[in-house]
């Protein structure tokens, strides 16, 4: 049996929202953030290793690659957990436009539960790039673990955002 996307989908898809994130200033970003645009979000820690930027460029890179449909996504970085980002600044320079957020201590546990898949991990210790449809829902992620036999994983990544934004009924 063929299939035609590249990432896993979420069954059923969660809805998520920015309730307890902050921007890197502190402030609290509007809980409707993830709606009206499609968003590729990856969660991580303020050390952001080798590793986590390759999913940062990776996110960045199908980003771009969409042309003029680029202007309906946007890419978030947010941070769980305690510790300097501040060397991480000239490295986000690069990112354009990526927004990066740092999740509320008291707000993780409820904020990541959706982002916890059937295999239990927690989306901090993973290196996945999830996509949010403009309705606020979970629907999709990208594990970037691991090589992938069939292509390069941002090609699968491209792809499945390509043929969403041009299926989507939504926008």
């Amino acid at each position: 049996m063929s299939r035609s996307n590249h990432g896993e989908f979420v069954d059923p898809v969660r809805q998520v929202d920015a309730e307890g994130l902050v921007n890197v200033l502190g402030n609290p970003l509007d809980k409707d953030t993830f709606r009206d645009h499609w968003t590729m979000l990856y969660i991580g820690k303020p050390g952001c290793d080798e590793s986590c930027r390759t999913s940062l460029d990776k996110m960045r890179q199908v980003r771009l690659t969409q042309g003029p449909e680029m202007s309906r996504v946007i890419t978030v970085f947010v941070i769980v957990g305690a510790g300097d980002i501040g060397h991480l600044s000239e490295y986000l320079l690069t990112q354009q436009n990526m927004l990066v957020a740092r999740l509320q201590e008291d707000s993780s546990e409820k904020w990541l539960k959706p982002y916890i898949q059937k295999d239990g991990k927690s989306p901090v210790d993973t290196r996945r790039v999830y996509f949010i449809d403009k309705l606020g829902q979970l629907m999709m992620y990208f594990e970037l673990d691991g090589e992938s036999k069939e292509m390069d994983k941002t090609t699968g990544m491209r792809k499945d955002l390509k043929k969403l934004l041009y299926d989507s009924k939504i926008g």
